[in-house]
C-alpha cells in the first residue's frame, strides 16, 4: 500500500554497512590479523565490511583497486606506526588522500596506533586516536583488551553513523503492522501526512528507547 511502500522505499535507501578501509604497512601485518580477528563479530552484524590489500584477487590491477576501495570507504583505519610512516604507499597515497576525503566529510579517519612512533605531529596528530588515549597496543599488558578497546569505539562510530540492519527491520515493521494498511490509491491531505509522520516517529521513538 501507499503508507508502507513509501516508508519501506525510505529506510531501503539507508546504508546497513559500513565500508572501512584498513590502510598497514606489511611489516605490521601481525596486528592486522588481530584487528580483523576482533572485528569479526561486526562483520556478522553485517555492521561492517573491511577491506585490506590482501583481498584484491590474483590478476587485477592492485592499485586501480585500492583506490576504488579507499574512495568508496566510509571508514578508514590506518594502523600506525614507525613501518606506517616509512611506507611511501602507506603515507603519501592511502592516508594524504583519507584525510582529504575527512575534510569533505566523505570519511571517517580513525588513526589506531600499534606501536610507539612520532604521530602526534603527524598529519594525524589532531585526530583522536584508538585505542583508549592513544596508548599504543603494543605497550598494553593484555592486547586483547586493546584491541577490544578498538573495537567497542569503532562500534559506537557505526552505530551513530547508520542504522543496523536489525533496527531496519524493525522500523518497516513497525510500520507494516501499527499504522493504518490503506488498500486504494488516495489523496492524502497536508494534516493526514503531518498526523501520519508524527505517529510513525513516535511509535518508533518508543521502541528504540
Amino acid at each position: 500500500n501507499f503508507i508502507y511502500h513509501r516508508y519501506h522505499s525510505f529506510y531501503n535507501t539507508s546504508v546497513v554497512c559500513m565500508k572501512a578501509f584498513i590502510s598497514y604497512a606489511h611489516n605490521d601485518e601481525s596486528a592486522l590479523a588481530e584487528l580483523r580477528k576482533h572485528l569479526a563479530l561486526l562483520r556478522r552484524e553485517k555492521l561492517l565490511e573491511d577491506f585490506y590489500d590482501r583481498d584484491v584477487l590474483g590478476g587485477a590491477a592492485l592499485h586501480d583497486e585500492i583506490t576504488k576501495q579507499l574512495e568508496a570507504a566510509s571508514l578508514f583505519l590506518p594502523l600506525i606506526s614507525h613501518n606506517f610512516f616509512a611506507s611511501d604507499y602507506c603515507y603519501d597515497l592511502e592516508m594524504k588522500r583519507a584525510l582529504e576525503r575527512h575534510k569533505d566529510g566523505k570519511t571517517h579517519v580513525v588513526p589506531i596506533i600499534v606501536e610507539p612512533c612520532d604521530w602526534k605531529h603527524s598529519p594525524l596528530g589532531d585526530l583522536k586516536a584508538l585505542p583508549k588515549d592513544g596508548k599504543p597496543i603494543s605497550t598494553w599488558s593484555n592486547k586483547n583488551e586493546a584491541f577490544s578497546n578498538v573495537v567497542e569505539e569503532l562500534r559506537r562510530i557505526i552505530k551513530i553513523s547508520l542504522p543496523s540492519a536489525a533496527n531496519e527491520s524493525v522500523a518497516v515493521n513497525l510500520v507494516k503492522s501499527n499504522l493504518p494498511q490503506y488498500k486504494i490509491k488516495r489523496d492524502f491531505s497536508e494534516t493526514d501526512r503531518s498526523n501520519f509522520r508524527r505517529e510513525a516517529f513516535d511509535k518508533m521513538q518508543r521502541y528504540f528507547r
